[in-house]
């Protein structure tokens, strides 16, 4: 059902948070598809990987403001800094990236580049 939402071009805010049974490609293709998402929160669900989606998320979503992806699985220092020296790095206003394993690179580099935090 959810992949239904790669027809809703013009959708700007997507929640997800919780739903465990939720798969990556499923998100990867609402993010490719949905060009002006504003926000995207997955956070908590289990078979989502969170390095695939900051991967695609700095690749395609030039329009991102929010991202929450709290409690994925495999996001580490490389993922993250991709993004915050991304065109969506820079317009970030929110980013939640908790329970992850990174380091004080990652954190001086969103610093560093993500100014709108």
């Amino acid at each position: 059902a959810v992949v239904s939402l790669t027809a809703c071009r013009g959708l700007q805010r997507l929640t997800l948070r919780g739903l465990w049974q939720l798969d990556t490609p499923v998100v990867l293709e609402v993010l490719i598809a949905c060009k002006g998402l504003r926000l995207l929160d997955v956070t908590s669900c289990g078979k989502v990987s969170g390095a695939e989606v900051l991967r695609v998320a700095a690749g395609y979503c030039t329009e991102l403001r929010e991202l929450l992806v709290g409690a994925l699985r495999d996001i580490g220092d490389e993922e993250v800094i991709a993004l915050a020296m991304s065109t969506a790095g820079a317009t970030l206003e929110v980013l939640s990236i908790n329970d992850t394993e990174i380091t004080r690179h990652s954190l001086n580099t969103i610093q560093a580049h993500c100014t709108e935090l």
